[in-house]
């Protein structure tokens, strides 16, 4: 079995990084807004972890909850239907889960929690 060789000339290397990259630094700044403006609140006299009684098992229950949404938003969308911005926002709300699950995970180790 041979092995995947995909080659791109160094410049379109390049524009595909800056492209990609500043993708990526869109979607953590969207995230971080989204989850400073929901916290003001829905945190207004609990504690974001009083969310989640059962821990990182919620977590992933809510994270499970919300790539399998988008990924049906990504099919319809695909598919023709007007889905609104459903698959960007749903993306974007993945990420605050996963940083949510990352920030529980620590206090719980550190035994903050």
């Amino acid at each position: 079995m041979g092995t995947y060789r995909f080659s791109r000339k160094p410049e379109e290397r390049e524009q595909i990084e800056q492209v990609f990259n500043s993708y990526l630094a869109e979607a953590f700044e969207q995230a971080k807004e989204i989850m400073l403006d929901r916290g003001k609140g829905y945190n207004y006299d609990v504690s974001i972890v009083d969310y989640f009684p059962h821990g990182e098992q919620d977590i992933i229950y809510e994270l499970f909850k919300k790539l399998l949404r988008t990924e049906n938003a990504m099919k319809a969308e695909h598919d023709g239907a007007d889905v609104d911005g459903r698959v960007e926002d749903g993306i974007i709300d993945s990420i605050n889960y996963q940083a949510i699950l990352f920030a529980y995970y620590r206090m719980r180790k550190e035994g903050i929690i």
